[in-house]
């Protein structure tokens, strides 16, 4: 069996108190490894808008994510992802 990554926990992001104050949004795009055993590491921010203002509270919630690992030939195998994180009040 050979299959993609499927999240099975996410945690949402906590929304930066300075930008709920400005009434600011935003997006956040992530890349990551995902483990074979689910679980998420080496958070690498991408892109962001505006930059820097939510990177931290993104990088945050997706490192508590967890994932149903990619499979390969039946055997579960570590893999690189992306994910894109909106920021709404």
């Amino acid at each position: 069996e050979t299959r993609e990554a499927r999240p099975l926990r996410q945690a949402p992001p906590a929304f930066p108190v300075d930008a709920a104050r400005r009434r600011q949004e935003g997006w956040v795009e992530l890349e990551f490894t995902i483990g074979s055993d689910g679980a998420v590491r080496d958070v690498v921010v991408m892109r962001a808008q505006p930059p820097r203002v939510f990177d931290r509270e993104a990088i945050r919630a997706m490192q508590r994510w967890t994932f149903e690992p990619a499979l390969r030939d039946g055997q579960a195998v570590e893999t690189r992802a992306r994910r894109r994180i909106e920021f709404r009040l």
